[in-house]
């Protein structure tokens, strides 16, 4: 901790990985600062006014969502946009969802959901069975978040992802299907581009460190990904993540400037419990 606990504003914890949870204070100023990420984020996806944009979460509202902590951000979102939950009582309807989604697009032009894969997955399925004759929308868009894994330890495919997305919401363009990544530790919020990268903020130094020595390797180079993010006042945030990727600094043809960081797999462990393999285990309607 970097502050007095009297300025604590939440605690924020891991879903766990082989027994281990990370457990972050931040204060006011750095939850606004994550905030912030997720503004700066939005506007990779589009360039609308704030009035014109509402959020369907496929998680709980900040009541439930605890200390879980992907559920906890993307309930902060209602602080930005209108936003419906689609967790109530603990409980994941995937058919009442979609109907806050077309509930929600009658009323606004933009429409952003957002949610672990799997669940999202659960929507299109949804859609495509009751709403076959969807009409196509390019207003309507599909943020992922939490990570690729199912609770029954199977990866999803993307391109198999996307193209289910693609059929059963009717969307009009693949650019409509984003990325979103971070973890506990880490004070920003990362969102891909239309070009499906993932761009690192202005604020944020990302160093990709050989797994052995932990010396920094050449652009381009995989290795593990380490961050040093000063957003966060609340406590130290500079990290070494569970994640194998690259940091590439070459031009992204969605014509934003500045570093895009590529995934390529979590380092490999006995057991994993990220945050989209919880809400997939804790609220999938299967």
């Amino acid at each position: 901790m970097s502050c007095a606990w009297e300025e604590v504003a939440k605690r924020c914890t891991s879903s766990g990985t082989l027994g281990r949870r990370s457990e972050v204070y931040r204060d006011r100023g750095t939850i606004e600062r994550l905030l912030g990420s997720v503004r700066w984020g939005v506007e990779l996806i589009g360039d609308w006014e704030d009035d014109d944009v509402a959020l369907v979460n496929l998680g709980p509202g900040q009541r439930e969502a605890g200390d879980l902590w992907f559920a906890y951000v993307m309930s902060l979102v209602e602080m930005l946009y209108p936003t419906i939950h689609a967790v109530q009582d603990g409980k994941f309807d995937p058919r009442q969802a979609l109907e806050s989604v077309d509930l929600l697009r009658r009323q606004y032009p933009i429409v952003i959901v957002i949610g672990p894969p799997a669940l999202m997955l659960e929507v299109a399925e949804a859609a495509a069975a009751t709403q076959p004759d969807r009409p196509v929308s390019s207003q309507l868009f599909a943020v992922t978040a939490g990570g690729w894994k199912r609770g029954s330890g199977a990866v999803m495919d993307r391109e198999e992802f996307t193209a289910a997305l693609m059929d059963g919401l009717r969307l009009a363009d693949r650019r409509q299907i984003r990325d979103a990544f971070n973890q506990v530790e880490l004070n920003t919020v990362l969102l891909e581009c239309d070009a499906q990268r993932k761009h690192v903020t202005p604020w944020l130094e990302v160093i990709v460190r050989d797994p052995r020595t932990l010396q920094p390797v050449a652009p381009g180079e995989p290795g593990l990904i380490s961050y040093l993010d000063p957003s966060a006042t609340s406590y130290p945030c500079f990290i070494i993540g569970d994640d194998v990727g690259t940091v590439n600094e070459g031009p992204c043809p969605c014509g934003w400037h500045g570093r895009t960081l590529e995934l390529h797999r979590r380092v490999k462990r006995d057991e994993e419990w990220g945050c989209a393999l919880k809400m997939d285990r804790d609220y999938s309607s299967r």
